[in-house]
């Protein structure tokens, strides 16, 4: 809070009061007369009003719903989640101050609001989610490919990530995208590494084609930092939302 990072304070706090459950975590006031408390205080009672005013089902949803992006299909995320009721408006009561629920769509208000709900997931939730995500839209023929890729490998749904990230690389790279084509080289390493029977000429061949964009398109005086990686799905084509836009970690799809 002292450090103006209201969103990374509200995070936290959300995420002990996951570990040690409603009734253990406490936000705990002190005033000693120093200017810091001045400043803190008052933001210390707003954190605790409003994390105490979401019941936990809801909050849960709420952290589930922001793997799948800014905007997201009910129907898409009772099935990725295994929750059927996640489908109803009234499971969604106590969120309206993060989210607007519509029409089959929870949409969240604000970036940071899904950002701070992602990180209040445990690692092995989110990768189970990207993980169901991932095998989702492979099943469907015009998934995109680098939605694909991106859910594959923060999944670590190995198999499916070989042939997604590859191809996601190859459209990176015809459209000139110098930093989705780069960090899908790195993604296209990785599963390679992972899988273990990758020859590994193929793997090369990968990384060349970024390469050889690089060559062409990189300006040292851009400042462009290719293996920046801000993953941020904002949204699923075809499976609940506008797919124009999509950021995933310095990716635009």
């Amino acid at each position: 809070i002292l450090a103006g990072d209201d969103a990374g304070a509200e995070a936290a706090a959300v995420r002990f009061q996951e570990i040690y459950g409603r009734d253990s975590f406490f936000i705990e006031i002190q005033d000693h007369g120093l200017d810091e408390d001045a400043i803190v205080t008052p933001k210390l009672l707003e954190l605790a009003a409003r994390i105490d005013a979401i019941p936990t089902r809801p909050r849960l949803l709420l952290r589930d719903a922001a793997v799948l992006g800014a905007r997201v299909d009910l129907a898409l995320l009772a099935a990725v989640a295994d929750d059927p009721g996640a489908r109803r408006p009234d499971a969604w009561v106590g969120t309206e101050e993060f989210v607007t629920v519509a029409d089959g769509v929870a949409e969240f208000r604000e970036r940071a609001h899904r950002e701070i709900a992602y990180e209040g997931l445990s690692i092995a939730r989110r990768r189970a989610l990207h993980a169901a995500i991932a095998r989702r839209l492979v099943a469907q023929r015009d998934a995109d490919t680098g939605l694909v890729a991106y859910h594959a490998v923060a999944g670590r749904e190995w198999a499916i990530a070989w042939d997604a990230t590859r191809r996601a690389l190859r459209s990176a790279v015809d459209r000139s995208a110098l930093v989705d084509a780069y960090a899908l080289a790195v993604d296209v390493v990785e599963v390679a590494g992972r899988l273990g029977d990758i020859p590994d000429v193929e793997v090369a061949a990968c990384c060349e084609e970024a390469g050889d964009l690089v060559g062409r398109e990189a300006r040292p005086e851009q400042g462009v930092d290719p293996l920046r990686r801000q993953r941020d799905p904002a949204t699923l084509r075809g499976l609940g939302g506008d797919h124009d836009g999509v950021r995933e970690q310095g990716r635009s799809r």
